[in-house]
Formats: structure tokens, sequence, C-alpha cells
């Protein structure tokens, strides 16, 4: 059993990374255009902190998965950035830089959600996933060509995706550092 102490700073570090999530999202969100180097020097501020040496591998792997799986969608049209090539319809830097931040919780902060049933992970990231790119939307940081239901139910179901895939690749990689 751990003694309490320990579970107070585990608590107090869980919400400090909480913390350090939200606020890299909002200022890369919200203040991209207006300060650019905000919602970079909090990622890396936040991403030395963050014990990842372990999981570097993985936390790279997800990110890329979901700078791809972001691609694919502004390449198909689902979104549009303010400021980006349409003819090369690339995702932005703050997005990039935001799909590591999430990444690198996944192993800390959102790792309890490997130990639930598999329904309630797909669940909560099909309805929480969608809910940050409409929070997005609604901030201007980017446009939704096809229409925010359609772009709502496809998020949600690649999102949901994600929450079936992540609990895979996170045991999986356990499993490699155990061996």
């Amino acid at each position: 059993m751990t003694s309490p102490p320990l579970q107070a700073t585990h608590r107090v570090a869980w919400f400090a990374e909480l913390a350090w999530f939200n606020a890299t999202w909002a200022s890369l969100v919200f203040g991209h255009q207006a300060l650019p180097w905000l919602g970079p020097g909090l990622a890396l501020l936040g991403l030395t902190f963050i014990s990842i040496r372990n999981q570097l591998r993985s936390v790279l792997v997800l990110a890329l998965i979901g700078c791809a799986i972001d691609q694919s969608l502004t390449a198909l049209g689902l979104f549009s950035f303010a400021g980006g090539s349409e003819d090369l319809r690339l995702i932005p830097y703050w997005l990039v830089v935001l799909w590591f931040c999430f990444s690198a919780t996944l192993h800390s902060s959102l790792a309890w959600l490997v130990e639930k049933p598999v329904v309630i992970t797909v669940v909560a990231f099909g309805i929480s996933g969608p809910f940050s790119y409409w929070v997005a939307f609604k901030a201007g940081a980017y446009s939704l060509p096809h229409g925010l239901e359609v772009s709502v139910l496809i998020l949600g179901l690649v999102w949901a995706f994600f929450g079936w895939l992540f609990p895979h690749l996170l045991t999986s990689h356990s499993r490699q550092i155990k061996s």
C-alpha cells in the first residue's frame, strides 16, 4: 500500500499535469496567431517535467498517429485552417505540438483509462475528442467546410477508434519495456 504523502504528491502531480495540458491547449488554440511562441513554450516546459523517458517511443507513435489522422481529415477537407495553404492543406504547427502534449498525458494523467473496460475509453474519447475540436472551432481556430453536424459525427467516430487503439498501444508498449 502506498504511503499517504506519496499519494498526495501523486495527486498534486496529476492535477499539475492536467493544468499544464489545459493551459497549453488553450494557448495553442486561442493564442496561436497573437502569441505563437506561448503554446510551444508551455509545451516544452511541461514536457521537460513529465517523466516520459521510458515511453518516448510510444508518445512519438501516438502523436504521429494523431497527426496523421488530423492531416488525413484536413486533406479530405473536413478542416480548413486560417492562414493555411489550400493547395497543401497541411495541419498547423500548433496542432502537431498539441498532439505531442496529449500523447504525453496518456502515459501519466490519463493512464488510469487503460485499466477501465475498453467501452469506457471508447465513449470517453468519442465524446471528449469532438468536444475539444468543437471548442476550437467556436474559438475560430479552423472552419468546418462540411458543417458542424457531419464533422462532429466523423470526429466522434475517429476519436472512438482512437479510444479503442490507445489502450492497446500503451499495454503493448509496457509489455515491451518489461521484457
